[in-house]
Order: structure tokens, then C-alpha cells, then sequence
């Protein structure tokens, strides 16, 4: 057992059965924290030899003490490693080589990795990571595997991600992947909090050893037992730390021993100076090496060491033998050489003077330079070693390697380590204008992957003002069309407003390429400003950038003016126009052999099946969507997919298979932070929960009665009419009325409304069922004469379709039974029962029949009702659809008691009516005016059909009738 692992049997213990769960198919991981020097790494090799020792496969990948390692450094290995034994047929055979290769190049030198527009395929990264899961649930499958991810406080955010992938996406594997970081690194916190969420995911923290540890350690290290005295001594003064005691413990046999009074220097100092006394030991060549070696960081090559001194390698070699021999660098067959700990490093270097440091850096940059093949994987490192060299060179050196490190962190797929790069490379001020917009824009493409949109707008309006200084309208151009609207209000306008300029400043007759990348800028400008609400400008941008486009043979710009014509058209009144775009785009796509396309085009003719009712087409085009979704598809795409399913689950009245796809796609896309995961399945929830009965005290009910915006909508508020009708959709559904009704009124008279177009159906449809309950009867009507255009349509969203409502006539003949137009509702509700059935949307096909029925009764056919309630109860029960079920049995029961539907109020002014109570008196007690009380009246009889309040008295005493509360709602 090494230093590091006497007094740790316990956590061996928790690794080992760690181990027996892996080994029986319930992957793992393991989350090993502690402070530098605790033994992590130590634990981590006992763990490993017992991995072995039972069979398992194991791999080794650690994070690099600099910051100069290539993107993913530590997964890297561990690729390199296991794909060292079989050549890379593993990875070949599972079809993910390619992206692999991306990760760990060297170790599969046969794939070509050609570089790839990361703004046309933003989702090569959750395929990259996917790829890196198979392979290692499939490496595991035979033997088992354990993957030891080391110091991963020191990795980049990319690998962290990755791991946090596989936690999530483990499959029934029998799979360990073990990770080490120092616990004293705040920048890990939020990222360990997350994996710590997912399922198998566990924790180890690391203590100082107790004083028998100690005691082991230190008479191990003398050869004999040393005084209680000593061990006391160096366990207060370590803590138990395992490395500190060991670098200690070699002077505790020799020294003598100190008066009780003596107190040790601080621990960081004395084992700076352990380390320098032992590296006194050594001869001078051996130490000219580790002085060279610690500007390297932990990892180095010993060739870059010997060209830095001068020396031909094979001449290096016995003094690399007596490093190793001293216990400050280990070799490894595979991993090369590395201090044993980074500690050993930091101080060997701390110990170098100003000048030698500087100059040992500056020689070391030009010995990579000159040894790397390929420089590639040691970019980073040669941006750390200029940026310390002290001569007029050494910026512009450090800006451009930088620079060039950030581009293959991009290429790598690691988004936020370019992030990290470029803004070193921002960092030296001798940068030209030229090359300052070029590391911003480079800058804003690795933020906007990294979804950290403000900081992208940020580097984006920096690049803009640059390229406005420079008077250059392509550059504006070029920096306009970076990032994409985002919805957000202030950034779009932001956006809209670059946007703007670059179009205007552009020659309006551009030749190419300039004529691409004016479309693009139209284009770009034409969604910006469907989000602002600017249709006119909106329209006339995405046709000339379709213009521009069709003159052209640029892919690229073909897409994006496409794009910009779909959110222009996503209105109701669109459907025709945006089918013809999907086939368009299914055409580019074959043109340009375009997954990213395909994708789109797919998901644009879902969009239009639903829209139509066509749920067997949305089912057809789904399974196309879903074989390219996992070709070439990321988390969003799979998202869209997903939450289609889901969609299409509801529609047809599988309602648990909704719910549980809908979870599914949230979870896909909400730790990235996408502002629309949560309102996308808050929406099928409720469309869910519509039909199933929705819990007054659910936590999104209880949100929505809690919070949102306060104060008035006006006149132009745009997309804020969703942040006040929706959640009043959800309020009068769980029967809070009165807070429902604030929501609705605050949005002022319907004819100042402003409904985003794709939301149009949708929000007509919710205000005309708000109004219903709450007995806003000029809203209804208006909102009616608003959608009866749109017969033959389906309530849907006009892109990425959120849930299913059914047929616009279902929702016309209930704005119309409550308007007393009870012609109207029979035809408009029977049009709705036949395009319900039609479509094979079960839930609405109920719902249609039970409005009928109520309208049936309500024109003098409670025979005709009782045979349709009847025919509907069925499917209801089939469905679970348990409120509409108790309607239903009600038409069955007492057919115009229950078509009565009164709100609560009325049901307080009929029960008043019973007791022989007058409208003033009515009035009085219920807080009323009296014209109000008498206008509830005459509603209640002309809801129940009545003409008398002696009917409403006889028919409020009957025991069957006075005990509903809202029959509305079907509740008792």
C-alpha cells in the first residue's frame, strides 16, 4: 500500500463496492474531491489495481497542470489508450471513428477529420460526446471498464460536459469513470453540482489521515519507529495531508528533535523547501533538467527538454533515470514523463529567478515550434510560453498563438476553452484593428456555442464598432451575421439595429460574394425583425434576400434567406407557403448534402401536418426526422423531435406517453440553459392536463398564481401578451377565476393585441376560453371574429409545434353557444367532431361531442344530446379523461341541468334566487350593483332555457342540482 493509501481501506471500500455495482450493470460515477496532496490520485491507482485484479479494462486520462493542453486533454488518453488496443476497430465498427477522431486525432490516424462550418452544424458537439459514450459502453460491455479522469479541476469545460454526458446516457453498462479534482477550486462548483443530479453519480471527499496513518508513513520513510513527539508534530503541522507528510517525513529520522517550543513554518514553505533540498541532491544535469522540465508544467516531452539545453536526448537519459530514482518524475508507457505530483512542479519553478524563467520560456516556445510535427495539439502551450516571454516579440508571438490555439478549440469542439483563448489573445493591446475584429468574431461564434448569449452580444458590439471605425460595411456585414435573435428584447434590438446598418451600408447591387453575404444580412434581418414585430420590414428583407439568393449558387445563403421567408409565413395564413418552403429546403439539403437542412426541412412539414390535422403525415415525417436527428441531430434537435412527440402523443390521448416525452425533452436541452424548455412543456402540461383534470395546488399552477408580469399590457406589447394569457389559461383551468380574470383584463380591449403570428391561432383560441369562464362577452365575440377566418385549420403553434387543441370550430361553437348563437355552435361544433374524427384526435373528438351535447339541449334536443354524451362517455373512460367523463354523465343523467354551465357567481345569485331574494336584496348580499345582479339573472335563464324565477327557484332545490358547484367543470 503507498503513502497515499494508508488509513483510506473505508474509501477503498466505497470504490470497491462501486466496482460490484458496475460490474452488475449499473454504471457509475464517482466524484472524488479533496485539497492538493490528499491522495486522489493514490486512491485512485488502488482503485484501478483492484479493477484490474477483477478484470476490469482500465484507462487513465489526466488534466494538465498548464494551460497549454489540447482541447478534451485528459478524454484524450484515455481514446489514445483504448484505442491502442485494437488499432481503432472498436470505434470503426460502431460507425463513430470520425468523431472520435476529433477528440483524440493521434490515435486514429487512418480518419480524415475535415473541417466543418460550426455555424452550419451546431450540434457536432452533442454527436461528438454521443460518440465518446458508445465507445465506451461498448469497450465496457466485454470485461467490464473503469475510466480515471485526474485533477479535473484542470480541465477544460469541454471534458466536464462530457463527463456530465456520459453520467447522463450510461446505458446498463458495467462502466466506473472515476474523477479526481482539488476541492479548494470555486470554478468547478456549479459544474460539479450538476453531475452530482444525475442518476449513479456519487460523491468522495478525502480528509487528512489520522495520526496512525501518520505514524506508518513516517516510520516506513526512517526505517524505524520515531518518537511520538516527531509523529504528533507532523501531523499537526501536515494535517494529515498524505503528500506533505511524505515529503516531510525523509528529515523527521535525521533531525533532531526540536524543543517543545519550536514552531514549524508554514506547510506551503517547508515543502518548497523539502523539494528544493532534494532537488540539491541531485547532479547538476539532472537538475538543468527538472529546472526545464517545471516551465513545462506536470506533462512534458523530454525531447523539447533536451533541445531547451542543448544536449542530444540520448545524452539526457541517465540523468532522466536519476529524477525518477529521486521521486520527482515518473514514467509511464503510456502518458510519457510527468512530475509525480504538480506540486513538485510549481515549487521547482517558484525557485527560478525572474530572468532564467523568462528565458527558459522563450527557449521552450522555440523548441515546440521546431520539434512538433504537428503543432496542433501544443497551440495552447506555445500562447502560454510567449505570453511570459519579456521582449518586443513576445505579444504579437503569444496574441497569434493564442489566437491559432482558439481556432482548434473550436475545430475540437470545446467551446468555452476557445472562449478562454481568444480572450487571452484580446489581452495584448499591440493587436491592429484587423486582427482585434477577427479574434472578437472568432470571440462571439465560441460564446454563442457556449450559449452565453450576453457575453457573445458583448464580443459581437465590440467587433461592430471596430469595423464602424474602420468605415468597412463588409465587416459590419460580417459581424452582423455572427449571432441569431434570441427573443430576448434588448438583444434582438440590439442585433436588429447592427443588422440594420450592414444592410445599409452594403452596395445594394452587390456581384459575389458580396451579393451572399447581403442575403445573409436580409436574412438575418428579416427574423430579427419578426421578433421585434416589424412584419413590413420583416417581409420586404426575406424577399429580397430570397432574390439575391436564387441569383446565386452559395448553399449558405440559400438557407438563411429560406429560413428568413419561414418566420415571415408562420402565421396562420401561411401553411400553403410554408409546406412549398420545407420541400425547398429538403431540395437544398440534397444539393448541399446538408444534415443540418434536412433536419429543418423535416421539421418544417411536421409543423404543416399538424396545422392541417394531418397527425398519420405528422407520424410519417417524424420517423424521416427521427432517422436524421440521430445521424447528425445535437441537443436541441433532439429536443424538437422529442417535444413533437410528445405533441402527437397528446393529440391522439395517450397522455402519459405525452407527459413522460415531454420530461424527456426538457431534460435534453434545460441544463444548456435554453430559455424556452421550461414554457414548451409547461404548455403541453396544460393541454394535457385540460383533458386528464388539473391540480389546483400543482407547482406550475401555484407559479403561474404567484408570479408574472405586473401592471398593464399596452397597446404593441407584442410577445408580453404570452406572459399574461397563458398563465391566465392555466388559472381558469384549475378554477382560479378571479386571478385568471385579472391577467385577461390587464391585457386591455382585444382589438389592441398584438399576437406574434405563429402564436395566433393559439392565443385566439385560449382568449375565447378565458372569456367563456369568465364572462368577458365582447372579448369573446371579438376574439371569435378573429378566428372564424381560419376554419378548416387546427390550433397549433405556426412553428415547432408545442401541443395539439384541435379544430378552430370547436372553439368558434363554444365562443358562440356562450353568445347565445346556438345555430352557429351546432354547425361549428359538429364541423369540430367531424375533423376531430377525421384526425384521429381522441381527446377533442370528446370534447366536441360534450360542447354538442350541451348546445343540443340548449335548442330543445335532450334526446339527441343523451345519444351523443352517451357515445362520448365511452371514450372518455378509455381516455381517463375523468372531468369531461363527469360532464358527460350528467348530459346523460339530467340533460339540462348540465347544460346549464354557470360560473360560480351565478350559481351564488341562482341559489339567492331560490331563497325568494330580490335583485336588490341579491345585490346587497353578494356586493353587487343591481343592474349586475339583474343582468346574472337573465343570464341563468337564458342558460338554462328557463322563462320564470320560479323555475330557476324549483330547479335550484332539486338535491341533484344544488349540490354543483360549476358545471362547467364537471365538478361537484
Amino acid at each position: 500500500m503507498g503513502v497515499g493509501l494508508f488509513g483510506r481501506q473505508a474509501e477503498l471500500d466505497v470504490l470497491g463496492g462501486c466496482l460490484d455495482a458496475a460490474a452488475s450493470g449499473v454504471a457509475q460515477v464517482v466524484l472524488c474531491g479533496g485539497e492538493p496532496g490528499i491522495g486522489k490520485t493514490r486512491l485512485s491507482e488502488g482503485a484501478v489495481t483492484m479493477a484490474r485484479e477483477r478484470g476490469f479494462v482500465t484507462a487513465w486520462g489526466r488534466s494538465a497542470e498548464s494551460d497549454g493542453a489540447p482541447p478534451c486533454w485528459p478524454w484524450r488518453q484515455v481514446l489514445r489508450e483504448l484505442a491502442a488496443g485494437d488499432g481503432g476497430k472498436a470505434a470503426t465498427a460502431l460507425g463513430v471513428a470520425g468523431e472520435l477522431a476529433l477528440v483524440a486525432p493521434e490515435a486514429f490516424p487512418d480518419v480524415c477529420v475535415d473541417p466543418v462550418d460550426l455555424d452550419d452544424d451546431p450540434e457536432r458537439r452533442f454527436r461528438v460526446f454521443d460518440a465518446v459514450t458508445r465507445f465506451l459502453v461498448d469497450r465496457a460491455a466485454n470485461a467490464g471498464l473503469v475510466v480515471v479522469l485526474d485533477d479535473l479541476h484542470r480541465a477544460d469545460a469541454a471534458s466536464v460536459l462530457l463527463l456530465r454526458h456520459l453520467a447522463r446516457h450510461p446505458g446498463s453498462a458495467p462502466l466506473l469513470a472515476l474523477a479526481t479534482y482539488r476541492s479548494t477550486e470555486p470554478g468547478l462548483r456549479s459544474q460539479l453540482t450538476g453531475l452530482l443530479r444525475e442518476p449513479g453519480t456519487s460523491r468522495l471527499d478525502l480528509r487528512g489521515l489520522d495520526r496512525a496513518a501518520v505514524a506508518r508513513i513516517v516510520d516506513e520513510s526512517a526505517g524505524r519507529p520515531v518518537s511520538k513527539a516527531a509523529v504528533d508534530r507532523l501531523h499537526a503541522h501536515t494535517g494529515g495531508n498524505p503528500f506533505f507528510v511524505g515529503e516531510l517525513a525523509r528529515g523527521v529520522a535525521a533531525a533532531p528533535e526540536p524543543g517543545p517550543s519550536a514552531a514549524p513554518n508554514p506547510v506551503p514553505g517547508t515543502v518548497r523547501d523539502a523539494i528544493r533540498d532534494r532537488l540539491a541532491a541531485l547532479t547538476d544535469g539532472c537538475q538543468e533538467l527538472v529546472r526545464v522540465a517545471s516551465v513545462l508544467g506536470r506533462d512534458f516531452a523530454p525531447e523539447v527538454v533536451a533541445r531547451v539545453v542543448g544536449r542530444p536526448l540520448p545524452q539526457c537519459l541517465d540523468d532522466w533515470d536519476e529524477a525518477v530514482s529521486s521521486g520527482l518524475v515518473t514514467v509511464e508507457p503510456v502518458g510519457g514523463h510527468h512530475f509525480t505530483h504538480a506540486l513538485v512542479a510549481e515549487a521547482v519553478e517558484a525557485d527560478l529567478s525572474t530572468v532564467e524563467r523568462t528565458a527558459l520560456h522563450r527557449a521552450a516556445a522555440l523548441a515546440v515550434e521546431a520539434l512538433a510535427v504537428d503543432l496542433a495539439p501544443h497551440l495552447a502551450d506555445l500562447a502560454r510560453h510567449w505570453a511570459r516571454v519579456a521582449d518586443p516579440d513576445g505579444p504579437a508571438h503569444a496574441a497569434a498563438w493564442a489566437h491559432r490555439a482558439g481556432d482548434e478549440a473550436m475545430f475540437r469542439l470545446s467551446y468555452e476553452e476557445a472562449a478562454r483563448l481568444y480572450r487571452q489573445a484580446l489581452t495584448y493591446h499591440e493587436l491592429d484593428d484587423r486582427s482585434r475584429f477577427a479574434v472578437l468574431i472568432a470571440l462571439a461564434r465560441a460564446l454563442r456555442q457556449a450559449v452565453d448569449l450576453p457575453a457573445a452580444f458583448e464580443a459581437c458590439g465590440q467587433a461592430v464598432r471596430i469595423a464602424n471605425g474602420l468605415n468597412s460595411p463588409e465587416l459590419c456585414a460580417e459581424a452582423a451575421i455572427v449571432l441569431e435573435p434570441t427573443t430576448v428584447a434588448p438583444l434582438d434590438a440590439e442585433l436588429y439595429s447592427w443588422l440594420t446598418h450592414a444592410a445599409d451600408a452594403l452596395d445594394p447591387t452587390p456581384t459575389p460574394p458580396l451579393a451572399s453575404l447581403r442575403a445573409r444580412v436580409l436574412a438575418g434581418l428579416a427574423r430579427c425583425a419578426v421578433y421585434l414585430d416589424d412584419l413590413d420590414r420583416a417581409t420586404a428583407a426575406g424577399a429580397e434576400a430570397l432574390a439575391i439568393a436564387a441569383n446565386g449558387n452559395d448553399p449558405t445563403a440559400s438557407a438563411a434567406a429560406l429560413r428568413a421567408r419561414h418566420a415571415v409565413c408562420v402565421g396562420a395564413d401561411g401553411v400553403d407557403e410554408r409546406d412549398v418552403l420545407a420541400d425547398r429546403m429538403l431540395e437544398l439539403a440534397d444539393r448541399a448534402n446538408s444534415a443540418a437542412s434536412r433536419i429543418l426541412g423535416y421539421s418544417w412539414r411536421v409543423d404543416v401536418r399538424f396545422a392541417r390535422g394531418d397527425l398519420n403525415g405528422v407520424a410519417a415525417d417524424l420517423e424521416n426526422l427521427d432517422w436524421w436527428v440521430r445521424q447528425a441531430g445535437g441537443p436541441t434537435a433532439r429536443w424538437h423531435l422529442t417535444r413533437y412527440r410528445a405533441a402527437l402523443a397528446q393529440a391522439r390521448g395517450a397522455f402519459q406517453q405525452a407527459v413522460e416525452l415531454a420530461d424527456e425533452a426538457f431534460d435534453a436541452v434545460a441544463p444548456l440553459g435554453y430559455p424556452a424548455a421550461f414554457p414548451v412543456r409547461m404548455a403541453l402540461l396544460l393541454t394535457v392536463d385540460h383533458h386528464r383534470g388539473i391540480d389546483p395546488v400543482a407547482p406550475y399552477v401555484q407559479a403561474c398564481l404567484t408570479a408574472g408580469p405586473g401592471g398593464t399590457a399596452t397597446p404593441g406589447h407584442g410577445f408580453r401578451i404570452m406572459d399574461y394569457l397563458c398563465p391566465a389559461m392555466v388559472l381558469q383551468s384549475a378554477g382560479y377565476l378571479d386571478a385568471a380574470a385579472a391577467k385577461f383584463r390587464a391585457l386591455g380591449p382585444v382589438p389592441t393585441w398584438r399576437v406574434p403570428p405563429f402564436h395566433q391561432l393559439v392565443l385566439y383560441a385560449f382568449g375565447i376560453m378565458i372569456g367563456v369562464r369568465i364572462d368577458e362577452r365582447d372579448a369573446v365575440a371579438e376574439l371569435r371574429d378573429l378566428l372564424a377566418p381560419f376554419r378548416g385549420h387546427h390550433v397549433v403553434s405556426g412553428t415547432v409545434v408545442e401541443h395539439y387543441c384541435g379544430p378552430v370550430e370547436l372553439y368558434l361553437g363554444v365562443a358562440a353557444r356562450h353568445l347565445g348563437d346556438l345555430d352557429a355552435a351546432a354547425e361549428d361544433l359538429s364541423a369540430a367532431v367531424r375533423a376531430s374524427q377525421a384526425a384521429g384526435a381522441a381527446p377533442h373528438l370528446v370534447e366536441a361531442r360534450t360542447e354538442l351535447a350541451t348546445v343540443l339541449v340548449r335548442r330543445g334536443d335532450p334526446a339527441g344530446a343523451r345519444a351523443l354524451a352517451s357515445q362520448a362517455i365511452r371514450d372518455a373512460d378509455a381516455l381517463g379523461m375523468a372531468p369531461w367523463r363527469s360532464r358527460l354523465a350528467r348530459l346523460v343523467h339530467d340533460p339540462r341541468a348540465a347544460a346549464g354551465e354557470l360560473t360560480p357567481r351565478e350559481h351564488e345569485v341562482a341559489a339567492a334566487v331560490g331563497r325568494g331574494l330580490t335583485n336588490r336584496q341579491i345585490a346587497v348580499e353578494l356586493y353587487l350593483s343591481e343592474r349586475t345582479a339583474q343582468n346574472h339573472v337573465q343570464h341563468i335563464l337564458s342558460k338554462l332555457g328557463f322563462t320564470s324565477r320560479s323555475q330557476i327557484a324549483t330547479w335550484i332545490a332539486d338535491p341533484a342540482h344544488g349540490r354543483l358547484r360549476d358545471l362547467s367543470t364537471g365538478e361537484e
